[in-house]
């Protein structure tokens, strides 16, 4: 109803015009006419059917121009302004439908276009891992599925059509968060769980890729092509090595067989996150003059041309979506949508050049977490030759202190950049870090002698599985030390009346800033729910502390930083007192019983 009001209205075209001096750079995936043969294929809308693609083709002529990619990346290069408005097409993957559907429409009205090509999908002639996937659970004949997935088994119901859906958006998830080869691990089991395998019946499936022979075609009427990896794998979960053999290995294989191949690259998936530093080197060291990302935005002059924005048009069959996506208008909305929600791993990837740093800020929020560590460790006592498993590690803000004591650490965080920045500051052989999070880790079953949570609970969904979790992986009788915040802090009540008076114009103010905001609203504990997870999950608390007694509240304690900090700190004493409910948040000790084991 909204989208329908706002093009009613003529927002895209108004948008259009007040931002007339930002290129766009289009991301569609393929174009395909709607099929009835069985199965979910699709149903996540990223090909468009043709006469679809015809009228948007149609539109973006009579008010963008439409220029090759190259030109308009050499044009950025050069610090020129670009021709008002400006426009770049491109594909991701390289299926057989961009030439069978796409490319006779894009010859037909003139249009240029850049295909990333996932170079495995041409040749062997491999199906992409996510198609396989959705292949397995949408012809899978079975009513649920029982998948071992980190030391665990899930299950899936695959009744409808609806839980179908849900268990393949489930699993693809899983399995980007997965280290590499856990994640294919995990889609061996589910592929063997199902009993249905692309692999097998490729050729004659939608998901088949391009040929060499439709590239060359596609070549000599002026579609350019460039590399997407070669099996389309999340570089930021490689090392450097083997990302380097993933970007280079899938542009020699195109030049290869096609000779003339733009240095531009492709992120596959895209997102923060799924690129780093590394990334970055790699492609300037190797030539790439430009990289796109799938994150939504408009491309102008003096842009990181190694992060290019683009606008992902899946799911855009519906014109007015298609017209509010172009202009910006739906990243707009979402964006004023997304506060609270926000993604905590894509927040924190782009923490991580910072995160470390404000640990020893001189701010109230410096002060907070220099406590709640010091609390942690102390809780932790002497972990000499103990395994501890690091959970939320950041860039490595206890690492350090934790190898101090002689312990061999296992270090995990949602945020790859989070990752690489903490392997760059301990190179220990004692040390083990992991892109992961705490629902799915792949660590064996009572591995840890102990586990240090911190800032991790609060931005989950629910607690259950992250409980299950670590149950599973301590032994019996070890600890984990957590932190949750606490509800009823006085600080934390004040925000939430701000908040709820002061949200809408905030998150205006946000989004007209161009900034992002912070996953401000974090879920917050009571003390009985924290005595009640133990509980059903076969803990004891040993020992609770609050931690950060903030009790200067918004706007006062930005303003005063310094007086916040000494009364917080002089209320510290209060932390295993009946006080402690004026803390911030709570550090809670837990012991696994012995008997857990008999309960699971």
């Amino acid at each position: 109803m909204l989208f329908a009001v706002l093009d009613f209205l003529c927002v895209p075209e108004a948008s259009l015009r007040l931002r007339s001096r930002r290129a766009v750079i289009l991301l569609y995936h393929g174009v395909c006419p709607p099929r009835s043969e069985g199965g979910i294929f699709n149903y996540r809308k990223k090909f468009i059917a043709p006469e679809i693609f015809t009228r948007q083709l149609a539109w973006l002529k009579r008010r963008y121009t439409i220029m090759p990619l190259a030109d308009l990346v050499l044009e950025l290069g050069r610090q020129r302004e670009l021709p008002r408005p400006a426009l770049a097409i491109t594909f991701d993957d390289g299926y057989e439908n961009v030439y069978t559907h796409a490319f006779p429409i894009l010859r037909a009205l003139g249009v240029p276009a850049t295909v990333f090509i996932a170079t495995d999908l041409v040749e062997p002639a491999e199906p992409l891992w996510f198609d396989r996937l959705e292949y397995a659970i949408g012809r899978s004949p079975k009513a649920s599925i029982a998948v071992p997935c980190a030391g665990r088994t899930q299950e899936f119901h695959l009744r409808t059509d609806e839980e179908r859906c849900a268990a393949d958006a489930a699993i693809r998830e899983m399995i980007k968060r997965l280290p590499i080869d856990a994640g294919r691990e995990l889609l061996k089991n589910v592929i063997a769980a199902t009993g249905k395998d692309l692999a097998e019946n490729f050729s004659h499936s939608p998901y088949r890729g391009l040929t060499w022979s439709h590239i060359r075609d596609m070549q000599r009427s002026g579609i350019s092509f460039a590399p997407h990896t070669r099996s389309h794998t999340i570089i930021a979960r490689l090392p450097p090595a083997d990302q380097e053999e993933e970007i280079i290995g899938s542009r020699n294989a195109l030049r290869e067989r096609i000779g003339d191949v733009l240095n531009v690259f492709a992120y596959p998936n895209g997102q923060p996150g799924d690129f780093n530093a590394s990334s970055a080197a790699i492609l300037r060291n190797a030539g790439f003059i430009a990289a796109c990302t799938t994150t939504p935005g408009f491309v102008r002059p003096g842009c990181d041309p190694y992060a290019l924005p683009r606008m992902t048009l899946d799911g855009s069959d519906d014109m007015r979506l298609f017209r509010l996506t172009v202009t910006g208008v739906r990243a707009w909305l979402q964006s004023l949508r997304a506060g609270p929600h926000a993604d905590a791993g894509e927040f924190f990837n782009k923490e991580a050049s910072t995160y470390a740093a404000a640990y020893n800020a001189g701010t109230p929020e410096g002060f907070s977490f220099r406590e709640r560590k010091r609390l942690a460790l102390g809780m932790l006592g002497n972990a000499n030759g103990w395994h501890v498993l690091d959970i939320g590690s950041g860039p490595g803000v206890i690492v350090g202190e934790l190898l101090a004591t002689g312990a061999r650490v296992t270090a995990i965080d949602i945020a790859p950049a989070m990752i690489e920045r903490l392997r760059e500051r301990f190179r220990d052989q004692r040390l083990t870090a992991i892109v992961g999070d705490i629902e799915t880790m792949a660590i064996p079953d009572g591995a840890c002698d102990a586990a240090i949570v911190l800032g991790v609970f609060e931005y989950l969904d629910r607690d259950e599985r992250a409980m299950g979790a670590l149950k599973r992986v301590l032994k019996a009788g070890s600890i984990a030390i957590v932190s949750f915040p606490n509800r009823f802090a006085p600080w934390r009540l004040w925000n939430r009346f701000l908040l709820t008076v002061f949200r809408g114009p905030w998150r205006a103010f946000q989004a007209i800033a161009g900034k992002r905001p912070h996953p401000i609203r974090h879920r917050e504990y009571t003390e009985q729910r924290i005595r009640t997870l133990a509980q059903e999950f076969g803990f004891e608390v040993v020992e609770t502390s609050g931690y950060n007694f903030k009790i200067v509240l918004a706007p006062f304690d930005r303003l005063f930083p310094r007086i916040t900090i000494a009364i917080a700190r002089g209320l510290a004493r209060l932390g295993r007192t009946r006080f402690k409910f004026l803390a911030t948040g709570y550090i809670v000790k837990f012991r696994k019983r012995e008997s857990a084991l008999k309960a699971d």
